[in-house]
């Protein structure tokens, strides 16, 4: 018996290899594989299961019923275990991750038999990565914890290595992140041993992702860099893209747009090349905040409008065909549960002939108690199928009634079939409403009256030739309908094709989409108050500053002549008087410059000028000159440092003029004693960067990210002990962002402050 299971199994495996292979012939293929043992044949089949699983996982479970039995009669144990394993992989592969834990147990109560320490570290870390899958981090954790104390020896580095990254991530899903920093150090002590470049890089993208979450992006930073000197050319495009976007993501937190939008850019090319479509959805959101914290807003709703429909694409198909590659597995297990149950008809057949003729007269009362015995063994065996056959199908029916999703299926007439619960919510009209109605029937009361006529005729037509062909591409339409209750709702329909033995069929799945489409519309909404607003705040700073300035200036013109008229004649209590009016004068007069140059900035009607412009004669020596009498008033050094002569760079002269006019000017404000040094040389990029160096009061490190917000001062109300509006700054920041320029503060409190900005443009002359 077992001689002939081996002789079917050989021709069946040929045929397989031929079929899937046209590089081998029939005849050498058999006398190869006659050749071989019983446990190479298993090994064979598990080779080909595995390599069929992605190109046709429906064959692949098919290789694997063949081949089960054999393994058992021929007792290979590990084979079993190995056939099991494959199984849950098949299934982890259809998203059927309940189906895959059932069979990867079934793996581990094989492979307790077989006391092999590599077999208990595959099992625990698969049972770990179903859990993953269905998002209880916990007992995922917990089984790669147990897999962690059946670590493979020193010759297999590399899964070790993975193994420490994966319970890293898991902790930090479970927002432990100084035991997931712990685990990918272990990884990175492992992979740095053995020179495993790839693998080394990865870590250090994995552990970046950890320290972005604690906010210590330097250190993520650094790491990223260190990643991409690991990377090479040959590196998947998946990996690259990974990479860029965490270095954009840090520099959206940095506020460094430019930057930002560079390495997005970067890697939404390698995601597309790669067809990962999941992260083209993160780097498309990633891009959203990048416009959004640069109030670009349309571009930001764009880019978050294609995240979200790329998003709800990626779901539906993905449901739609591992659903039906899934129902073609469970119709392919009822129809070998239903051949088995024929088999063992056949059997008691054949076990009654036998008995009938070897069996002599004399017993025939202990034939009819064997007989009856056998028929009530084959009834309840008939039943346990008959019972797992319904368990299926509730399983298949379960999933359809549960899902937030609505579920149709049409047939060749325009019947609906079948109705989900989803439908009922989503449209009001119940089960025995729909079921054995005509679908245009249906269509028609949820049709807005205005575009009933020519809608329905559309329709008609469309699945009149869907339902011709049998087969055409799924296709997703967003639609507005009118609910029973006369709700109007936007759905997205997925409307796809299923052949089956008894026909053609027509299945949709609809999404409530009417949140989805309210949220957008309350963006836009937002975003246009937003920028009224703006411009309202705007227009009305630029009137009201014209209003002031006019009386003010001739406020100080005449009080000017007065001054001068009355010169030598009065008391010095009154020159102090009019020094004081000068004073309050020539500050609500540089506020109003403030006020105006910001509200230029905000409505976008600064002209900027960039010519080549002489940085010491043009712009440090007028200002050096202006502040030279308020220095030496408080006492105060104020120097020029420059590190290297230069002539000319281009930049914005009026622009890069109030830079270093704010900067010198709040440095003077908030020192007492010692000195104000401009510092200004050429970076190892042959980029020019100035420095206004301090040694005033210093800023708190917490006061650091709100520095350059308009407005806002690290001490507040009318008891602070130094004047200003809190414009100075954020308008530095602006001129900056004008000239291609980024600033950078180094400052500690009681220690004084190094405000640094470097202009991305290289010198044009130099010394």
């Amino acid at each position: 018996m077992k001689s002939f299971s081996r002789h079917l199994i050989l021709i069946m495996l040929v045929v397989r290899i031929n079929s899937a292979t046209n590089l081998i012939s029939i005849d050498s293929l058999s006398v190869q594989l006659v050749n071989s043992s019983d446990i190479e044949i298993v090994d064979t089949y598990l080779n080909m299961i595995s390599d069929l699983r992605e190109k046709d996982v429906i064959k692949s479970f098919d290789l694997y019923d063949e081949i089960l039995p054999f393994a058992k009669s021929i007792d290979y144990k590990m084979g079993v275990f190995k056939l099991y394993q494959a199984a849950a992989l098949n299934y982890t592969f259809l998203d059927q991750y309940d189906k895959a834990l059932e069979y990867h147990k079934l793996a581990q109560l094989e492979g307790d038999k077989l006391h092999d320490k590599t077999n208990e570290w595959k099992t625990y870390n698969n049972i770990g990565v179903i859990y993953y899958f269905l998002n209880d981090y916990e007992k995922s954790l917990r089984y790669f914890l147990m897999a962690e104390n059946y670590l493979l020896s020193k010759k297999e580095p590399q899964k070790n290595g993975v193994l420490y990254n994966n319970i890293g991530e898991l902790f930090r899903l479970t927002d432990s992140y100084e035991m997931s920093i712990e685990y990918h150090k272990k990884a990175l002590g492992l992979f740095s041993e053995f020179e495993l470049s790839e693998e080394l890089a990865n870590t250090y993208t994995l552990l970046s992702e950890t320290l972005i979450q604690l906010e210590r992006y330097h250190e993520a930073d650094s790491l990223l860099n260190q990643a991409s000197k690991l990377l090479s050319q040959n590196v998947a495009n998946t990996t690259k893209a990974k990479f860029n976007m965490l270095v954009g993501v840090i520099a959206i937190k940095k506020n460094d747009h430019l930057r930002a939008k560079k390495f997005l850019t970067a890697a939404l090319k390698y995601a597309t090349e790669s067809r990962d479509r999941l992260l083209v959805v993160e780097i498309y959101k990633s891009f959203s905040n990048t416009y959004d914290a640069l109030h670009d807003y349309d571009t930001a709703l764009s880019f978050l409008r294609k995240a979200m429909v790329l998003q709800d694409s990626l779901k539906s198909s993905k449901n739609i065909e591992k659903s039906n590659l899934y129902r073609i597995r469970v119709d392919k297990e009822r129809a070998l549960a239903e051949e088995n149950i024929k088999n063992l008809e056949s059997e008691k057949s054949k076990n009654k002939i036998l008995l009938t003729i070897v069996i002599t007269s004399f017993i025939i009362a202990i034939l009819i108690t064997l007989a009856y015995y056998f028929k009530r063994k084959n009834e309840l065996r008939l039943t346990e199928k008959n019972l797992e056959l319904e368990h299926l199908n509730n399983k298949f029916t379960s999933f359809v009634e549960q899902s937030q999703d609505a579920f149709r299926l049409i047939n060749k007439e325009g019947i609906i079939i079948l109705w989900s619960n989803a439908n009922v919510n989503l449209t009001g009209i119940s089960k025995h409403e729909a079921l054995g109605a005509h679908f245009l029937d249906i269509t028609e009361k949820l049709m807005n009256k205005e575009t009933k006529h020519s809608s329905l005729v559309n329709i008609k037509k469309q699945v009149s030739t869907m339902l011709k062909k049998g087969n055409f591409e799924p296709l997703s339409i967003q639609k507005s309908i009118t609910t029973l209750s006369g709700e109007k709702k936007f759905i997205l329909d997925t409307i796809f094709p299923i052949k089956t033995s008894d026909g053609s069929f027509i299945g949709s799945i609809s999404r409530d989409i009417t949140e989805r489409i309210k949220f957008e519309e309350d963006l836009i909404l937002a975003r246009d108050k937003a920028e009224a607003s703006d411009k309202m705040k705007s227009e009305f700073l630029a009137q009201m500053s014209h209003e002031i300035r006019t009386p003010i200036n001739t406020i100080l013109s005449f009080t000017n002549l007065v001054e001068e008229e009355l010169q030598g004649k009065l008391p010095d209590t009154l020159v102090e008087c009019f020094t004081s009016i000068n004073s309050a004068g020539e500050r609500i007069t540089r506020t109003i410059d403030m006020l105006l140059n910001m509200s230029e900035l905000q409505t976008g009607t600064y002209e900027l000028l960039p010519r080549e412009i002489n940085l010491e004669k043009e712009i440090i020596t007028p200002i050096l000159n202006e502040f030279e009498l308020s220095s030496k008033q408080k006492n105060i050094e104020l120097k020029f440092s420059p590190h290297t002569s230069f002539i000319t760079f281009t930049a914005d002269e009026y622009s890069v003029g109030q830079i270093i006019h704010n900067l010198v000017s709040n440095a003077i404000k908030f020192t007492s004693t010692g000195c104000v040094e401009i510092k200004t040389g050429i970076d190892h990029n042959k980029n020019i960067f100035i420095q206004v160096i301090d040694t005033g009061i210093g800023i708190q490190r917490e006061y650091h990210k709100n520095l350059f917000h308009p407005f806002t001062q690290e001490e507040q109300g009318y008891t602070r002990s130094y004047e200003g509006n809190g414009l100075g700054l954020a308008l530095v920041k602006k001129y900056c962002e004008l000239n291609n320029a980024t600033i950078v503060v180094e400052s500690e409190k009681g220690k004084g402050s190094c405000f640094t900005v470097t202009f991305q443009n290289t010198v044009k002359k130099q010394i």
